[in-house]
């Protein structure tokens, strides 16, 4: 059996469809467990009737603590094998449960791994699951540097054998956000085997809604989270401390830019450096990258603004500019594939240093042509098969893409821009 766990605070909006889309699973062995967290609004009522509909549906109720005090609470409460812990405001696939869970035990996993896309105001927004992901089960530590980040550090994109948690004392943190880091970064560091099928859209993610957890983020958190990790993991190594330094890094680097008060960035920008500081015999692990970020925010102003997405990337691409401009120098007709914000930061390096751009192209045609408003006026968008056709060389604006075209396309030169600015 599976144990959905789902906490509530004044989602009555979107509760109803959340609910129900549980309900509507083709998995039918599992328990919905739901926490109220002391909601105002109509959430209750919605419980109270789903409760005396379908008596899978566990209603509990506390006074207002928080998700992390809500999600514990419902693990307290669960029976099933495995555990999944769900946003109320979220929409899932109805084969969500199924696929999970057949994988998890196909798999002997202690961790099934769930891909999502993104309900955003412009639309879906799809997931894609990240390079250097193995076929079939694998140990966590067989990632690289970045492996919290490659299996998400969130706990709704996971189902967790609960005697994982229960052996291992895992628990959420009581932090008033971010609380969900520590408990999805213990449960990969104490799993054997995680399966991370590529199945996308099982989890629809609603992104900016009002009342969010994470519109109110206090970044100082992730680094609460971190000396918790070292706390509680006791046999840390190189491999295990590299993931760590990875999450302080760019977890960091994340927190600043999400956090909109000055101020509040400043403040945190100081923090970090001190961490760093404090931390000298975590941070002496640091892998070559690693080292190459922590000196910037060792060496450079808060000021600066070089820790913005646009500005690290302007970073890299100024001091890779010498291979760079080797590699695509190679290509007369030279199209770049993906317009997201390292394509935009390219495309702004090549108008900077006089290099013609020919066209550029995107699974999303529309993303394209915004990539190009207040751009040099003669590149132009191609779809994706003109682009194959009319360019020489292809400039892959991230792993993913340069990984399809050389599978697809293997007749068309390319070049990976993620090698020359892996940090975004």
């Amino acid at each position: 059996m599976v144990s959905v766990i789902m906490p509530v605070f004044n989602t009555a909006d979107y509760l109803e469809e959340a609910i129900q889309d549980i309900l509507n699973q083709t998995y039918e062995d599992f328990e919905l467990i739901c926490v109220d967290d002391g909601s105002t609004d109509n959430s209750m009522q919605v419980l109270e009737k789903y409760a005396s509909l379908d008596d899978r549906v566990i209603v509990l109720k506390q006074e207002n603590k928080g998700a992390a005090e809500a999600r514990n609470r419902g693990l307290r409460s669960a029976s099933g094998e495995y555990v999944i812990f769900l946003d109320s405001d979220d929409r899932f696939d109805m084969n969500l449960l199924k696929i999970a869970y057949e994988n998890a035990v196909l798999g002997e996993a202690d961790v099934c791994v769930c891909n999502a896309s993104f309900l955003t105001g412009k639309g879906i927004e799809p997931w894609d699951q990240p390079v250097g992901i193995p076929n079939g089960a694998f140990c966590f530590f067989s990632l690289g540097d970045d492996a919290f980040f490659k299996c998400r550090k969130v706990a709704w994109n996971k189902l967790i054998k609960r005697k994982l948690l229960t052996d291992n004392n895992i628990w959420f943190q009581n932090l008033s956000s971010s609380n969900d880091v520590y408990f999805s970064c213990r449960v990969l560091c104490a799993s054997k085997r995680i399966i991370y099928p590529n199945t996308y859209g099982l989890i629809l993610y609603r992104q900016d809604r009002n009342g969010q957890i994470s519109k109110h983020a206090k970044p100082q958190n992730i680094l609460r989270v971190v000396e918790k990790l070292m706390a509680d993991i006791d046999e840390r190594d190189a491999n295990i401390n590299r993931k760590i330094i990875e999450l302080v890094l760019r977890g960091s680097l994340d927190e600043l830019r999400r956090t909109n008060e000055a101020h509040v960035r400043k403040k945190f920008y100081s923090d970090v450096v001190s961490f760093i500081g404090i931390n000298q015999e975590l941070f002496s692990d640091c892998s070559k990258m690693q080292t190459y970020l922590k000196d910037k925010y060792l060496s450079l102003p808060f000021e600066s603004d070089w820790w913005g997405t646009d500005g690290i990337l302007k970073i890299q691409l100024s001091e890779k500019r010498k291979e760079l401009v080797e590699e695509i120098s190679q290509g007369e007709r030279l199209v770049l594939w993906g317009c997201g914000k390292r394509g935009n930061a390219f495309i702004d390096f090549c108008s900077e240093h006089k290099i013609r751009v020919f066209g550029v192209t995107d699974r999303d045609i529309e993303k394209a042509k915004e990539a190009l408003k207040n751009k040099a006026k003669e590149i132009v968008v191609l779809d994706n098969e003109a682009a194959i056709d009319q360019g020489d060389l292809i400039v892959a604006g991230n792993s993913v893409v340069y990984k399809m075209l050389n599978q697809k396309y293997p007749q068309v030169r390319s070049v990976n821009l993620e090698e020359f600015c892996p940090i975004i």
